[in-house]
């Protein structure tokens, strides 16, 4: 994550510390970001959920850099890769983790978009995979869950 809104990464930590599935750990990697208030709202945080782990990196590396981080510190069989402004249902990842079987790497979701309301306003729903769809469209976004392994 990089310069987010205090108000998005609120959101986005709350949401991940009320799921109903409680066997996760979370990384979150703060790619050098410019605002305190960024360090304040991870601080806000820190120690709530007691599976948080914040990495502070010391130069902006991007996308790619800051998830690799991610990926290295993670210990479970599985990671999903949330972005800092995403806000997940109580439920998304007992959702998730209840399709997860021994003969797929990598499962993703619907997904929606929400107004700053709070209400939902645009509704992703995905197809089943297909190469040749992957090949013409990344729909395979928000939320993916993917063997680490």
């Amino acid at each position: 994550m990089y310069d987010t809104e205090p108000d998005h990464l609120r959101a986005c930590l709350a949401s991940v510390d009320a799921q109903t599935e409680q066997s996760w750990e979370h990384i979150v990697v703060d790619d050098c970001s410019q605002r305190p208030e960024v360090r304040a709202v991870l601080a806000e945080f820190d120690g709530q959920s007691g599976r948080r782990t914040v990495i502070y990196r010391s130069d902006n590396g991007g996308i790619a850099a800051a998830s690799n981080d991610a990926l290295t510190a993670a210990c479970g069989e599985f990671v999903v890769l949330l972005d800092h402004d995403d806000v997940l249902t109580v439920d998304a990842l007992a959702a998730m983790g209840g399709h997860l079987r021994g003969d797929a790497d990598v499962y993703y979701s619907d997904h929606d978009l929400l107004r700053p309301d709070g209400r939902c306003s645009s509704p992703m729903y995905k197809p089943d995979f297909s190469l040749e769809r992957l090949r013409n469209h990344n729909y395979i976004t928000h939320l993916v869950v993917a063997r680490r392994t």
